[in-house]
Order: C-alpha cells, then sequence, then structure tokens
C-alpha cells in the first residue's frame, strides 16, 4: 500500500566507529550506523522491490529548502549541506545522514577525509511515509545526545505539514507544528523565516 509505513531494516553485527566509517567509504549504497547496527536506508515499495534514491517530491523540498536558506547565509558564520555530509554521535557510536545539516562555526571533522560532522546546529529530515516513524522516533532520540544540536525540524513530502522542535534545555524540547500553506516556519539558530509555500513550490500533491 502506498501509506503503508516502513522501518529501515537493521542487518550485520556490531560495528565500531572505525570499522563503519572504513566500509561506508567503499560502499555504494548509503547506510547508517545506530549504536553500532548498521541500517539498510533503501526505501521499500508496495511490490516488495528496493527503490535507489528518494522521491521526487522528498528532493524538491529539499531543493526548496537548500535554495531558501543557503543565500541567507552567504557573509554568515553558518553554512548549509546536503545529505552527502554524514554526523557522527560518538555517545551512542551512531552516523546519521540528514537530508539537510546547518553547522554554526567552524565545523568540527571527525578526520582529514572531510566528510563527517560533529558539531550539527540545525538538523532537516524531509519525511516520506516509508521513514517517517523512524524520523520521528529512533533518529530523535539519537540526535538527542549531540551537544550542539539546537533544532530538529521535520518536514512532510506528501502533505503540507512542518514540526519545528527546539532545545530549550538540556532535556526540554519545544514541539511546533505549522500545516497551513499561507503560514511560515521560524529556524531559531539562524534566524529566518520560511513560508510553507517556497517549501512546497512545485511539489505537486
Amino acid at each position: 500500500m502506498e501509506n503503508e509505513v516502513k522501518e529501515p531494516a537493521y542487518k550485520y553485527n556490531y560495528l565500531s566507529a572505525e570499522e563503519y566509517l572504513e566500509m561506508e567509504r567503499k560502499a555504494v549504497e548509503k547506510t547508517e550506523l545506530h549504536e553500532g547496527v548498521l541500517v539498510s536506508m533503501s526505501d521499500v515499495s508496495e511490490d516488495g522491490v528496493t527503490m535507489a534514491g528518494a522521491s521526487l517530491k522528498h528532493n524538491q523540498v529539499i531543493g526548496n529548502l537548500i535554495g531558501a536558506i543557503n543565500p541567507f547565509l552567504k557573509g554568515k558564520s553558518c553554512s548549509v549541506f546536503p545529505s552527502d555530509l554524514r554526523v557522527y554521535i560518538p555517545g551512542n557510536n551512531s552516523f546519521t545522514y540528514p537530508d539537510i545539516t546547518i553547522v554554526c562555526g567552524k565545523p568540527e571533522l571527525t578526520d582529514d577525509n572531510f566528510d563527517t560532522v560533529l558539531n550539527p546546529s540545525v538538523i532537516i529530515e524531509v519525511l516520506s511515509p516509508s521513514t517517517e516513524n523512524y524520523d520521528r522516533g529512533n533518529k530523535f532520540f539519537i540526535y538527542q545526545q549531540i551537544d550542539s544540536l539546537k533544532e530538529y525540524i521535520l518536514i512532510n513530502s506528501t502533505y503540507s505539514k512542518v514540526q519545528v522542535i527546539t532545545k530549550k534545555d538540556t532535556a526540554v524540547w519545544k514541539f511546533e507544528t505549522v500545516t497551513d500553506l499561507t503560514s511560515s516556519f521560524f529556524i531559531e539558530t539562524i534566524s529566518l523565516n520560511i513560508k510553507l509555500q517556497d517549501v512546497y513550490d512545485k511539489v505537486d500533491f
């Protein structure tokens, strides 16, 4: 069924951070590491065939977001990165590929490969039916271990809905949801308002 929610498939045995990076840098397909366990991020279609890559709507939303954020950050201390940049959470031996990452200040990297960052300020995930529960659940718990993270933003790709989760204290997060296309949401960390109409420009629901 089109709207069936599937969790990513966990596979293989426990890996150290070093083992994961050595393997991942040689791999063709991206995998994440959650608490030492590999996670396959491939979406599975209703007929059971693995689909490579994200949907058109998913990519349109990501493109619209980066198009809105990147020019705004010109000349500022924060930078925006697409999903090829990994995030490492050493506290629970996890690596993820956020759809969009904003880093404020100098990026802290794991090594000289310049592909894995330790200090994201804002993480944005664009939700699809197959990953929504995962992004709202396990992944959010993993992201809460990142000291530098100020905001976690979830954007639906199949209908108009944006949820901004802002850290107010060590263990306190504020949730705000926006659904009206005529409204906007605020990224507090970089002081940017983004209209939902701009997020979903050319996206056919």
